[in-house]
């Protein structure tokens, strides 16, 4: 038998070589990072993976709730916020405090336009039609809402709903950083009688820092109407327009009133909490 067999057959069984127990990994310690080889996770904890060679041992919940899960519970926050969205932390639909603005005339848009999940309205700008003297007035024609992601100010797209055909547009005016769209407020003239209709003549969006902002072009018709407000925590996340359309040789009022919905975002949480 040769010396190379007897090597192997050496290391397979052991024979001639003193064999030692491996030993067993130490817990690791929980809420630390550490290096999965040199220690494990204890009991009432959840191994969380930070890479592929580091490990975070989470304590467990009781119960799965919006800020931690259960050893059992196997599943993200985020998953857990689908099955149980009206827990608490967990983004949901609000409905807006308030009424919406109706103004007098048009039709309403069929669906509320929103922004993307997890983005929100901070800018506005607006269409409207100059004084046109002894013409027809129909002041304020559209609104077009832009929106962001709250988890890292990303620009997103645009929203615009129902709109008149009249006017230039405004430039955009924005809440300060970090902020995005509460409440709004909408000029509404009277009806006229036999005068001339212009409805819905400026708009005032809030900010949920405190800050107000109208674009420049409204006109100076009407009274302010407190719209809808969102409740705390929630933002503005989109719109739906009232409009009359062109009435050809009679009066055009274009946009006559203003609703929005209310979005709550994803409470940003610690595992353990």
């Amino acid at each position: 038998m040769t010396y190379r067999l007897l090597i192997t057959l050496a290391l397979t069984f052991g024979l001639g070589f003193s064999t030692t127990a491996i030993a067993k990994k130490k817990n690791c310690k929980a809420n630390e990072v550490s290096n999965w080889d040199e220690c494990s996770c204890p009991k009432g904890t959840r191994t969380v993976t930070v890479n592929k060679s580091q490990i975070k041992c989470v304590p467990c919940c009781k119960a799965n709730t919006a800020k931690c899960m259960s050893c059992s519970a196997g599943q993200s926050v985020g998953s857990f916020c689908k099955k149980k969205p009206k827990t608490k932390g967990c983004p949901m639909d609000v409905k807006p405090n308030g009424k919406r603005v109706p103004g007098h005339w048009g039709t309403w848009a069929k669906k509320i336009v929103r922004c993307k999940t997890g983005s929100y309205a901070y800018a506005f700008r607006i269409r409207a039609e100059k004084k046109r003297g002894k013409g027809d007035d129909s002041a304020l024609n559209a609104i077009q809402l832009r929106c962001r992601r709250a988890s890292d100010n990303h620009k997103g797209g645009f929203l615009q709903s129902r709109e008149g055909k009249w006017g230039k547009w405004s430039k955009f005016v924005a809440c300060p950083k970090g902020q995005f769209i509460t409440s709004f407020a909408l000029k509404v003239e009277k009806k006229q009688g036999r005068g001339d209709d212009s409805a819905a003549n400026d708009v005032r969006f809030h900010c949920s820092g405190g800050a107000s902002m109208r674009a420049k072009g409204g006109l100076p018709w009407g009274k302010w109407q407190k719209g809808q407000t969102c409740p705390k925590g929630s933002y503005v996340n989109g719109f739906r327009t009232r409009v009359e359309g062109p009435q050809g040789k009679k009066d055009d009022s274009a946009l006559n009133g203003l609703e929005i919905s209310c979005h709550r975002p994803m409470k940003k949480f610690k595992y353990g909490e």
